[in-house]
């Protein structure tokens, strides 16, 4: 099993959005990848939250996540991280 490793843009995307390095790795290891421009892959994930979103501080009952990353012979490398959050 490889390692996942995050980019800096990854990392800070993370951490504005609220998606956590679990939700991350529980998505990439066990959601059909779907293929991306440029030899990448993306998945998306969606979460029971049931909290207040980090981005505006309104309940949500539901988050949705889609990674962006490409396999390298050593790890997959996260390349971007988005989170969406509804009703």
């Amino acid at each position: 099993m490889k390692p996942i490793v995050y980019s800096t843009h990854a990392a800070e995307r993370m951490r504005q959005r609220g998606a956590t390095a679990d939700e991350i790795e529980t998505a990439i290891r066990n959601v059909g990848w779907q293929p991306a421009p440029r030899d990448r892959w993306t998945v998306k994930m969606q979460l029971v939250f049931d909290a207040l979103s980090p981005v505006n501080q309104q309940r949500y009952r539901y988050k949705k996540i889609e990674v962006l990353f490409a396999e390298d012979p050593n790890a997959i490398v996260v390349i971007t991280v988005k989170a969406f959050y509804h009703n």
